[in-house]
């Protein structure tokens, strides 16, 4: 037993040389390693704390405290919809349509700062719009719910 700790989550590469053993000389060691799972408490990643994405009729607001050096969008089927390159702004507007399925929203900072939401894209019908033309404050309730 040689006691070497490895810790996974901040260092996931783990290189070794194994011996030959048993009888066959091709086996494994059967008890060469052993997982310790540590009682931490799991914390959030703060990494993507600062950048904010807001997608509301049909237009896609992201702002953060640095500035974004790219966006991508796909589809549920992992298909790019939307990207955004050398954007070197903390604040991008664009409208995009999302409609009718879930979205992955990737957005990174120059720094390397990463977060990635998952939104839902609203579709409105056209008798939707029609029942709420006349009551503007209702129709920004059904957008928001």
């Amino acid at each position: 037993y040689l006691n070497i700790k490895q810790d996974l989550v901040r260092n996931p590469v783990y290189t070794f040389t194994q011996r030959a053993s048993g009888l066959d000389k091709q086996s494994v060691d059967k008890n060469r390693f052993i997982l310790q799972l540590t009682n931490e408490t799991v914390r959030k990643n703060d990494a993507d704390e600062g950048i904010n994405i807001l997608y509301r009729s049909g237009i896609l607001k992201i702002t953060s405290d640095e500035n974004i050096g790219a966006i991508y969008i796909y589809d549920s089927q992992g298909r790019l919809v939307h990207s955004a390159h050398s954007v070197n702004f903390t604040e991008y507007t664009h409208r995009v349509s999302l409609r009718g399925g879930i979205f992955l929203i990737q957005v990174r900072t120059i720094s390397g700062k990463l977060k990635v939401e998952k939104i839902n894209g609203l579709s409105i019908t056209l008798s939707a719009l029609t029942r709420f033309s006349s009551y503007p404050t209702d129709m920004d309730n059904f957008i928001n719910k």
